[in-house]
């Protein structure tokens, strides 16, 4: 099966996290040892926000509700780079004539 894309655009407003994979192991009086994990230890999230008439949020939710928080999906970000992305959550808030869709992408390596 063909990996699909993302192909809309968050609002300015939305941030972006890294999250590296790290093991940390405490010793006595307070000394740490950190290692990463694995070979893509480098990672990020972005909490996202989306708003727009009902049948944008409509698009967008179909899009994330069939990918079902495990398929994974292409996205590019808003600085312009490309990532593999999952999105395990999002919410959907409903106005008089508008929606917001706020989901979290995190970046994975299939």
């Amino acid at each position: 099966m063909e990996r699909k894309t993302f192909k809309w655009h968050p609002k300015f407003e939305s941030s972006k996290s890294f999250k590296p994979t790290i093991s940390k192991q405490v010793f006595d009086e307070g000394y740490e040892q950190r290692l990463t994990s694995g070979f893509n230890w480098r990672k990020y999230e972005w909490n996202l926000v989306f708003e727009g008439g009902y049948p944008l949020i409509q698009e967008i939710e179909d899009f994330l509700y069939e990918h079902g928080g495990k398929d994974s999906f292409n996205w590019v970000s808003p600085d312009k780079k490309p990532y593999l992305i999952v999105c395990e959550d999002f919410n959907i808030k409903r106005d008089t004539g508008s929606a917001t869709l706020t989901a979290t992408f995190r970046q994975v390596f299939d």
